[in-house]
């Protein structure tokens, strides 16, 4: 007998309008019953704008979602990839933590490096999808 495994729809939350946007379609297709198992995610550089934080922490507010927090974890080791570390909605903040950890292990992102988006955000979600679901 095979066990069936759930379904989860996952959506990434930049913090942007947009993105709002896309959180009340999805919650309004939830409340009538179209979809089910949905988990939003937000990947924390530590680099947003003061007021993106905010935003965020309304949306989350307003639509009375559980948002997951995830930062990315540099690390220089061989063959591990991509980590990162669940955070608190309380604990995303314009810290630049990310970054500068970035920064230590690949150095200053320059024009055919572009590694701030890959390493602090798509690798980490991917990790995280991966390992969660």
């Amino acid at each position: 007998m095979n066990a069936q495994v759930e379904k989860y729809n996952v959506v990434s939350f930049s913090g942007g309008r947009t993105s709002a946007y896309l959180i009340h379609r999805i919650q309004t297709m939830v409340s009538q019953g179209l979809i089910k198992n949905v988990k939003y995610v937000f990947m924390d550089t530590g680099a947003e704008h003061p007021k993106t934080y905010e935003f965020i922490r309304q949306v989350v507010k307003h639509f009375e979602i559980d948002l997951v927090c995830i930062r990315s974890v540099m690390t220089t080791e061989v063959g591990v990839g991509a980590k990162f570390k669940e955070i608190s909605i309380d604990d995303i903040c314009d810290d630049y933590g990310p970054w500068k950890d970035m920064m230590k292990c690949y150095s200053t992102p320059f024009i055919h490096g572009p590694m701030c988006t890959d390493r602090m955000k798509t690798a980490p979600y991917k990790k995280y999808c991966d390992e969660t679901f």
